[in-house]
């Protein structure tokens, strides 16, 4: 999820290839590591709320950092949604996450 990876002349040829050739099968985007990407995230972000407010307790900064996450999430499967939309013809269908199940 943390990569620019559609904007890659590679990717875009290949959106533009199915646009152009094959427009009616559906367009499924996999983000993978998602776990890592959210741990990370999460991460960064408790400790932004910690630096920024020493007063908050641990599990209150988790909270927000998860809030914030989940919403930084969405707004990269917008973006994804948005580097498509500028490939003429291109269709998304949905995003999935996935995660290891090994929890590495």
């Amino acid at each position: 999820m943390n990569n620019t990876r559609l904007k890659q002349p590679a990717t875009v040829t290949l959106f533009q290839a199915v646009a152009n050739h094959a427009s009616g099968i559906p367009i499924v985007i996999i983000a993978t590591k998602a776990d890592q990407y959210r741990a990370i995230k999460v991460d960064e972000r408790k400790n932004f709320h910690r630096n920024m407010n020493p007063s908050l307790s641990r599990s209150e900064a988790t909270d927000l950092a998860e809030n914030e996450t989940d919403d930084l999430m969405l707004q990269r499967i917008e973006e994804i949604k948005a580097d498509l939309s500028k490939i003429g013809g291109a269709r998304f269908d949905g995003c999935v996450a996935v995660s290891s199940m090994r929890g590495t």
